[in-house]
């Protein structure tokens, strides 16, 4: 089966990236992008449904290079929720993780 959320996978390969800004905002495979941070250390993202900024969001999560520690805010259902976890475990070993708002 083919994983409609591939691209989160490249999209978390590149925000952890050290050559991608930490505050910027792009259009990556169809979706809006946007990352902020206060510091290098620091990446709060959210990806909306389409490239159109008022389109809602797909997901909202947050993570701190230091700690490990991904936070979700919002996922749009379970699918990608387990994507964006995966693609951080993919990269580092040992991440924790929780979500503050999960409905689905």
């Amino acid at each position: 089966m083919r994983h409609v959320y591939k691209f989160l996978k490249r999209l978390i390969d590149r925000v952890t990236s050290v050559s991608q800004s930490p505050n910027d905002s792009f259009v990556y495979y169809g979706h809006s992008v946007t990352l902020q941070s206060g510091t290098r250390d620091y990446v709060a993202v959210t990806v909306c449904k389409s490239s159109d900024l008022y389109s809602g969001s797909l997901a909202e999560f947050n993570f701190d290079f230091w700690t490990k520690e991904l936070t979700i805010e919002y996922a749009d259902n379970e699918l990608v929720e387990k994507t964006v976890i995966q693609a951080f475990k993919s990269i580092y070993n040992h991440i924790t993780f929780r979500t503050t708002d999960y409905d689905n």
